[in-house]
């Protein structure tokens, strides 16, 4: 949850730390990044095999996870170059598009969901 939350705020943070064109900025900001991917890949596994009965948990699991990549990652860089072409290079665009999907809606799903037993 605490990913997610970070989602929200971090890729205004991240732009900014990669415009200052200062190598121990980039740096930071890559390393934070990687935290925050972390903490929202770590408990992935956990969730989606929770979404699942034990009868179809093996198939489900997996096919949701791998059917929605090519869609929600495959296309996620055509949309940023759009967006970057649309603003004439700002990247505030871009960051509002990471920061309205994944964080709006992992948020209240994650507070929301009910484990099965």
């Amino acid at each position: 949850m605490g990913g997610a939350i970070a989602l929200l705020i971090f890729p205004f943070i991240f732009f900014a730390l990669i415009g200052t064109q200062s190598t121990t900025l980039i740096l930071l900001a890559i390393v934070l990044s990687l935290i925050i991917h972390s903490a929202m890949y770590g408990p992935q596994a956990a969730f989606f095999s929770e979404l699942f009965g034990t009868s179809v948990r093996y198939i489900g699991a997996p096919l949701g996870y791998q059917l929605t990549a090519p869609f929600a990652g495959g296309l996620a860089p055509l949309i940023a170059v759009v967006l970057l072409k649309w603003s004439d290079g700002d990247p505030w665009p871009v960051a509002a598009y990471l920061t309205s999907p994944p964080s709006s809606l992992w948020s209240p799903c994650g507070w929301l969901k009910r484990p099965i037993k």
